[in-house]
């Protein structure tokens, strides 16, 4: 029986949220002296950035129907008590400098998940769809009705936390003058596509956003401007590819996916060519063995980590992070189509490194039926299928999975048992989620306090990639 991303998120949603709920409420060990005095909400977890993203988690969780119903109450319970208006306006006056960018991206994840089930332009107070509320509520689903009622109260009350948030992650977006390309917190794609997750809520309910930083109004152009200012005319750093000793982000992956959302096809297709290994201007910036090539990361092997040590726990996520961008491409039409297409390998007579690896057939087939597809457009609604999609990371514009969500638009049907790519990264995903999923939540606390979360992403993409059916829709 093949496993997918449903089956494992079934399995370890309780022990990963058991773990989170423990950690939220542990103020130490923490890297703050007095967590306790400072913050009011995001004291635990060890440090600030681990309890707001330990909190989308839990949000996330709850979202999706996984926990157990005394679980589900307790956390309901919980945060109805903490993420009041008056301890979230604590923290929004209390942010760290140290945590922007990467713990005001994850403020901002966990807000685009609370929005997930709010109307953005409505006054706040009563910011929740209330025709699906009464909806849920007539059909006795009265869990989902209070689950969502609670978003509501969490995005009115952290209103502050949410705004100051965004205006800095626009200021650090503005002031970059080159990238962080290392695999820890500073990474610039990380905060960049994090910050897109966000913005797509807003595009995906009609929503616009305007962020004022005392010098007039902005939109959320700013995530597009910023890559491409620091990534569009630069190649990658093939070096960043083989991990550090402390990394829990493959830079060199991490920038591909932003670059894949931020660049329309033939941009993409034209930058992924000059990245991807094959040109002469490339293997110049060779590192030696520390050398890899996009197509590569298709055939990694996963890392092992030690949950015990700070900097050896980083690698457990590392593997989480790999599958889950891995996989993001593999959900993302244009990406997945250069991730696999020979023309973004080889050169000349050259034969390209997705021939070599014998996935060169299968993709060039799902191509050309990407191309008969482009002047059709359609709206789709397939049970038992993923979404290749632009959000990823369990945003809304995916097809129905096992759990029968569904936001699916249009597009072009692809077999895939003829898409030797996307298997492959279905492959290698699931071997890295497998070799990390035993060192998450296993009492090791340096690991425990925040690799849940990086767990989640990945078995998300990878439910997303390979449900029940075996087909893929763009």
């Amino acid at each position: 029986m093949t496993e997918t991303g449903d089956d494992l998120l079934a399995e370890h949603a309780e022990r990963i949220a058991v773990c989170a709920f423990a950690g939220i409420q542990r103020a130490f060990p923490n890297y703050e002296e007095k967590p306790l005095e400072k913050f009011k909400v995001f004291f635990g977890c060890y440090d600030w950035h681990s309890s707001v993203h330990s909190h989308f988690l839990l949000f996330r969780l709850l979202d999706l129907g996984l926990l157990s119903e005394t679980l589900a109450l307790q956390l309901r319970g919980h945060f109805k008590q903490t993420l009041t208006k008056e301890n979230l306006s604590v923290e929004a006056e209390t942010i760290p400098a140290y945590e922007v960018p990467y713990g005001c991206a994850w403020v901002l994840k966990l807000f685009a998940q609370l929005r997930r089930r709010v109307v953005p332009r409505a006054p706040s107070a009563e910011a929740l769809d209330a025709a699906a509320v009464e909806k849920a509520a007539a059909a006795g689903d009265n869990e989902k009705k209070r689950f969502w009622e609670l978003c509501a109260d969490v995005v009115s009350n952290g209103e502050a936390l949410e705004s100051r948030a965004l205006a800095l992650m626009v200021q650090w977006a503005q002031n970059l003058r080159a990238p962080d390309r290392t695999g820890l917190h500073d990474n610039t794609a990380f905060g960049l596509f994090m910050c897109q997750e966000y913005l797509k809520v807003w595009e995906r309910v009609g929503g616009e956003v305007k962020i004022d930083l005392g010098r007039g109004e902005i939109d959320g152009s700013f995530v597009n401007e910023a890559a491409r200012r620091l990534f569009r005319s630069e190649l990658l750093d093939q070096s960043s590819v083989c991990p550090g000793a402390c990394d829990f982000l493959p830079p060199a992956l991490m920038e591909t996916a932003l670059m894949a959302r931020v660049l329309d096809i033939s941009e993409f297709q034209e930058w992924f060519c000059r990245i991807g290994g094959g040109s002469e201007s490339n293997s110049k910036q060779s590192h030696g063995d520390r050398t890899s090539t996009p197509c590569e990361w298709l055939c990694w092997v996963p890392v092992w980590g030690d949950p015990e040590d700070p900097g050896g726990s980083h690698l457990i996520g590392l593997n989480f992070s790999r599958a889950w961008l891995l996989l993001v491409l593999a959900n993302h039409q244009h990406a997945c189509a250069a991730l696999g297409g020979s023309s973004s390998w080889g050169t000349g007579d050259t034969p390209g490194q997705a021939a070599v690896l014998g996935l060169d057939s299968g993709v060039q087939k799902g191509t050309e039926q990407m191309e008969k597809g482009k002047s059709k457009e359609r709206e789709t609604e397939v049970e038992s299928t993923v979404q290749l999609t632009e959000m990823g990371g369990g945003g809304e514009s995916r097809g129905k999975t096992l759990r029968g969500e569904h936001v699916g638009e249009r597009g072009v049907r692809l077999d895939f048992e003829n898409s030797p790519v996307m298997e492959q990264c279905r492959r290698t995903g699931l071997e890295h989620v497998r070799a990390s999923l035993p060192l998450t939540a296993c009492g090791g606390w340096m690991g425990d306090h925040w690799t849940g979360t990086f767990a989640l992403l990945a078995l998300e993409e990878l439910s997303c990639i390979y449900a029940k059916g075996k087909q893929l829709i763009e």
